[in-house]
């Protein structure tokens, strides 16, 4: 069942100020953010840093019961292995003046459980770009043999920018001698999202966080749970027996592929879902690149004028890929001519040849550290080499448009990596290296956008 976690929540009322104390360690606390339980959070200054920071302290040491100090270690322990852009970062942890604390990053932020309460659903381009960060931040946990086991909208921070955080981490199952087996064999999370395998008491595959990631995207876009009525116990059965009302018919407007994903996280059988955390999260960037695209090039409604509505932006856009691409065409083609030229007029090699020289490239240079690179590892006389060469620069030259257009930069780049899989290691690093720039270019890009039109801001939050 779920025990509260004291991680993130609204500030208490001033009323409760009175008794913060002044200092703890080298922290100067500032305000109490949080008071729970068995744990209560300030916002505090790192004196020697001058940072201010979420410092979570035991309202007790040492604590009542040994698994009040498991769940907060477990916590600090996740953070301590784990550092990922979707994860809250851990500074420190330890015991000083009488407390038991962890310093955290000071997050601004609400809760995906807050954010819902205020617009009961949110759109499915907003559901898919909150998926795609968790789906990372799981996948980053997963790499390290860490199970979260408590993915909920409560455990989900969104950030005014767009970016996302996962937290509560008190639950997680990890694979440390340190910690005992105790709490990994008991029954615990949130009913309504749990896994059936967590149900039954046997919780070994990270793909039980799929599953309750699969419940928390059918809920952010419906606005209730797959199983929102009854005690615990009965939720908990309806999770292991029966099936949830099916996303179309609660909304057609969802898209086929957005339903199929959910449905395949919410497999009963762990076995059934996807493979990954990390293929969910591929199939959820796919999604979002498309739906991106279509808000911003997607013709007017039929019942609308035609000039209604018109994405004058998305034309201007277009406008300047097709420029881009032609300029790219023609800086080709005099590229291929100068290849040929060079070959035609080319006197016949002494017995003993020397290297080539370089052929020519177009008047806008590429950086010179990319073309000696080329020059480098390229073999004399090798036509192969030499269009693997002439295509490298040429990519190389347009990265000032692929600034602009991120996508498709990664559509070149990767056009690059299948058209040649026996181009030298040093050239495939450095493409599939722009492949991840590129790509991480527009989802911020895309993060931003979507703060910006869909999150009004939220409160003071922490991990």
């Amino acid at each position: 069942m779920e025990q509260r976690e004291a991680t993130h929540s609204n500030p208490e009322p001033a009323a409760s100020q009175t008794d913060v104390p002044k200092r703890i360690g080298s922290y100067t606390i500032l305000s109490r953010l949080y008071d729970g339980s068995i744990s209560t959070l300030y916002k505090a200054k790192q004196d020697r840093l001058g940072r201010v920071v979420a410092l979570k302290t035991l309202k007790e040491w040492p604590p009542a019961h040994n698994m009040i100090l498991e769940r907060f270690n477990r916590a600090t322990f996740v953070g301590a292995q784990v550092v990922h852009p979707n994860v809250p970062v851990l500074y420190e942890s330890g015991t000083v003046d009488g407390y038991h604390f962890a310093a955290l990053e000071y997050i601004h932020a609400q809760t995906l459980q807050e954010l819902l309460a205020e617009r009961t659903r949110v759109s499915e381009r907003r559901a898919v770009w909150i998926g795609l960060q968790v789906a990372r931040a799981l996948s980053a946990l997963h790499a390290k043999r860490i199970i979260h086991r408590n993915v909920k909208p409560k455990n989900i921070l969104v950030e005014p920018d767009g970016r996302v955080r996962l937290v509560g981490m008190g639950l997680a199952k990890v694979d440390a001698a340190c910690f005992t087996q105790e709490l990994d064999a008991q029954t615990i999370g949130t009913p309504h999202y749990m896994a059936p395998e967590i149900i039954r008491g046997c919780c070994t595959d990270p793909r039980s966080d799929l599953y309750s990631l699969g419940v928390t995207m059918y809920v952010m876009v419906t606005g209730r749970p797959p199983f929102a009525k009854g005690i615990p116990a009965a939720v908990m059965a309806k999770h292991l027996y029966e099936k949830p009302d099916a996303l179309k018919q609660l909304d057609p407007d969802l898209s086929d592929e957005f339903v199929a994903l959910v449905e395949h996280m919410m497999a009963k059988c762990p076995h059934e879902r996807p493979e990954s955390a990390e293929k969910v999260a591929e199939q959820l960037e796919r999604m979002a690149r498309r739906l991106y695209r279509d808000k911003l090039g997607g013709a007017p409604a039929l019942a609308e004028p035609w000039h209604a509505n018109i994405p004058w932006a998305a034309l201007a856009r277009g406008a300047g890929v097709f420029f881009g691409t032609l300029l790219a065409v023609f800086l080709l083609g005099m590229a291929t001519y100068g290849t040929w030229a060079f070959f035609w007029n080319a006197e016949p090699a002494p017995a003993a040849p020397a290297r080539s020289a370089p052929i020519a490239v177009p008047a806008e240079r590429p950086t010179v550290a990319a073309e000696a690179q080329v020059e480098e590892l390229q073999e004399p006389g090798n036509p192969i080499q030499e269009r693997i060469r002439v295509e490298f620069l040429r990519l190389v030259k347009l990265e000032e448009g692929f600034r602009r257009d991120g996508w498709q930069g990664v559509g070149e780049w990767e056009r690059f990596l299948r058209t040649f899989p026996d181009a030298p290691e040093e050239l495939r690093a450095r493409a599939q290296a722009e492949v991840r720039r590129f790509r991480q270019q527009e989802i911020e890009r895309m993060g931003a956008r979507a703060g910006r039109q869909d999150n009004p801001g939220g409160e003071d939050l922490e991990f």
